[in-house]
């Protein structure tokens, strides 16, 4: 009977670890160690034509995964050599990975431009295949800025995930049997054209810089989600005709659907980032702001 008793303790001792070690590892947080190797290439003011020549543009060189949760990223930026680099850090929205380097910016111009070498080290990261952008902040831009910066970032990862289900849905229709596309209107080759047009608008979002995107335009609507919200869930309004609009969800604030509750009533602000093929007005949409209504 003793033995019995002890080797019941040790069981329960063993299981007791595993489920501890397993509390444990869930709330292992991402960790970036950021790095910088300052001005190493220098380039001067050219009096005579008025311009910097920079040999290297701002641009990430490098992404390298050490394993499944450890990623080093090396990036060049260029800077003005009266400004200095402070710190880095990211933030992760949908599929992108967005690598921020802040700079503190100077009352004066210096007539010349320092590129800095910056390495971006992660770990407890789960692999995945990122998108990457390289996003400066200006130590001392006040807080409407960063706002409306972070508004940009998320209503630009909208518009690209928006894009991608365009592609997958002109993929599909091109997929489809000549003798059966009598209810298709489209010619394949509109299709395909219109397919190309994608190709391209994607590359335009992948690489636009925030200063030169204009942020869409917004809605207040009530509204709500009839099943579970993930991507692309329907989002229905009040007094939403049969000829829509229609809007389909590709992003919201926090990256978090789960908060969107099913047959839930909200006070939504809502982004119109990307219009959507249909036969009625139909759009991508990014929800920014939402209160549930009681």
């Amino acid at each position: 009977m003793v033995k019995k008793i002890m080797a019941s303790g040790i069981v329960l001792v063993f299981i007791m670890t595993i489920v501890y070690s397993g509390c444990l590892e869930d709330t292992i947080e991402t960790e970036l160690n950021f790095s910088y190797e300052e001005c190493t290439t220098l380039t001067e003011y050219d009096n005579e034509t008025g311009l910097y020549t920079v040999n290297w543009e701002d641009e990430i060189n490098r992404t390298i995964w050490i394993d499944n949760s450890s990623l080093n990223i090396l990036a060049y930026v260029t800077i003005n050599c009266a400004d200095s680099l402070i710190e880095g850090s990211y933030r992760i929205i949908n599929e992108t990975l967005l690598l921020y380097y802040t700079i503190q910016s100077s009352p004066f111009n210096a007539k010349c431009m320092c590129t800095h070498i910056l390495y971006y080290n992660f770990t407890n990261l789960e692999k995945r295949d990122y998108q990457f952008r390289l996003v400066e902040i200006i130590n001392g831009e006040n807080n409407t800025n960063l706002e409306n910066n972070s508004l940009k970032e998320s209503c630009i990862n909208a518009t690209i995930r928006g894009i991608e289900l365009e592609i997958q849905r002109y993929l599909q229709w091109l997929e489809i049997p000549n003798e059966e596309r009598t209810n298709v209107s489209t010619t394949r080759e509109e299709h395909e054209a219109l397919l190309n047009n994608l190709y391209l608008e994607l590359e335009k979002f992948m690489n636009i810089q925030l200063q030169d995107y204009e942020i869409t335009k917004n809605k207040t609507v009530i509204g709500w989600v009839n099943e579970n919200c993930t991507e692309d869930s329907s989002l229905h309004i009040e007094n939403m005709s049969k000829s829509g609009p229609f809007y389909h969800i590709t992003g919201i604030i926090e990256n978090d659907y789960s908060n969107i509750k099913p047959e839930t009533k909200y006070n939504m602000t809502i982004y119109l980032v990307y219009p959507r093929s249909y036969p009625f007005p139909s759009y991508y949409i990014y929800i920014d702001k939402f209160n549930q209504i009681e």
